[in-house]
């Protein structure tokens, strides 16, 4: 690059014949200036090459990591030097083959997941079902995707292993032997004060005869200062579903007392409008009648409600 430099200068001096003594050192300095960026270029260049030559020694390594603990089958360390590997140097020529390592290994992840759900799937008890899930999460390689799906699936299948549980402590059963039936029914309260006056009570239940027939029921009752003489209840769920319930004699009855008034009710429901209402968050009820009077299932209302759905599903 000098003798370039050093041609190319005297070709210009020759060009222009006789330059001034200030060109001329002008010349010189930038001739001196580009040697030295030349050099200066030329050590960033050999920095840069002992930086890629350190960087792929770094990706071998990770890389030999990788495929002896593959070969081990302690996969969860082999993802994670291979997934470092394509982090830290994703232009290194190793990180294809990386690359494909990782995504057979998120092969045999899915892989397990799918036998670990397909399994869950047929069986019916929630306690066999985590069992099954911290037993599988143990032996079973599985990527930290699947991990977090199945954690989830555990948290839902412990949510429903506590309703199971609440269905069992809440639910009761009342044999009637003359007639051959059962009568399915909550302990849990399912009265609603409405001010100091009038109360509400709202209880969902069913009966199984002898042949395993089921069916749903309402019974409903109002205690208050005034007549409403209600002959229809109108159960509606946030979801849209609607059941309406016609209450007259025979079912329908009411007495008043010195201090009170009572009407009450017992009447038969469509099991699959309760069904698509049981889905609902939230369930309104109206006593439909002379008046009207509409309010929320409160929390036990609801909790007896599902847990009545729950246990008539759970016979069979």
């Amino acid at each position: 690059m000098k003798n370039i430099l050093v041609v190319l200068l005297v070709i210009l001096l020759a060009l222009n014949g006789c330059v001034s003594l200030k060109k001329y050192n002008d010349l010189k300095t930038e001739t001196a200036g580009l040697q030295q960026r030349n050099e200066a270029l030329g050590s960033e260049l050999g920095a840069l090459k002992t930086q890629v030559a350190q960087c792929h020694r770094n990706a071998e390594h990770l890389h030999a990591k990788g495929m002896e603990a593959f070969k081990k089958s302690h996969y969860d360390e082999a993802l994670d030097y291979l997934e470092q590997l394509l982090e830290r140097y994703p232009s290194d020529p190793l990180a294809p083959s990386a690359a494909e390592k990782v995504s057979e290994l998120k092969k045999i992840s899915t892989g397990n997941y799918q036998k670990i759900t397909k399994t869950m799937d047929s069986l019916k008890d929630p306690r066999a079902k985590i069992d099954l899930i911290d037993k599988e999460m143990d032996e079973r390689y599985l990527a930290p995707m699947e991990i977090r799906k199945l954690s989830r699936k555990k948290e839902s299948v412990l949510h429903d292993l506590k309703l199971q549980e609440d269905m069992l402590r809440h639910v009761i059963v009342e044999d009637d032997p003359t007639q051959g039936l059962k009568y399915y029914r909550s302990t849990r309260p399912s009265i609603q004060q409405a001010g100091y006056e009038k109360s509400f009570y709202v209880e969902l239940y069913f009966v199984q005869d002898a042949s395993g027939k089921k069916n749903f029921r309402l019974k409903t009752r109002y205690a208050g200062n005034s007549w409403i003489s209600y002959d229809m209840i109108v159960i509606r769920g946030d979801n849209g579903a609607q059941a309406e319930v016609i209450c007259k004699y025979p079912e329908k009855l009411s007495n008043m007392s010195d201090e009170k008034i009572y009407e009450w009710s017992d009447n038969d429901i469509d099991d699959d409008k309760v069904n698509r209402i049981a889905k609902a968050h939230s369930i309104t009820v109206r006593f439909h009648g002379g008046y009207r009077y509409s309010f929320s299932l409160n929390e036990d209302q609801m909790l007896a409600f599902h847990e009545i759905v729950r246990k008539y599903h759970s016979l069979k």
